[in-house]
């Protein structure tokens, strides 16, 4: 009976510390898997060519602009990983629940760069 009791406490203890981290699925064709384990979002470059990215929270949206070509914008290359930190949501806030992660990649076009594939994904921080 003792044995079987510590197993449940196992079991119980390994499904709690399983809803630490909030995995967010993004299809593979977005190129980008994210994950979110307080206090951070892990994000990771899937495909074959660089993605750049922007988290904003929630209660702040409508006060922030996409950069406009690549070396003024977070990027990810292929197959790299990064954790960003609550405080480097633009509009973080101690408390804040949710965000939003766009990521996009770049064309160059004979004026400078055009941005291509602008995704959304919603975050539950």
């Amino acid at each position: 009976m003792r044995r079987m009791r510590g197993w449940w406490l196992a079991a119980a203890a390994a499904l709690l510390l399983a809803g630490c981290t909030r995995p967010v699925r993004a299809p593979a064709a977005q190129e980008v898997s994210v994950y979110v384990r307080a206090p951070y979002v892990e994000l990771a470059n899937t495909g074959r060519h660089p993605v750049y990215y922007f988290i904003a929270a929630e209660s702040t949206l409508a006060a922030w602009a996409l950069c406009d070509e690549p070396t003024g914008c977070a990027g990810l290359a292929p197959g790299e990983r990064r954790r960003v930190h609550y405080r480097e949501i633009a509009g973080w806030e101690p408390g804040e629940t949710g965000a939003t992660l766009f990521f996009w990649r770049f064309s160059r076009t004979p004026e400078g760069f055009r941005r291509e594939r602008l995704r959304q994904q919603a975050l539950r921080l």
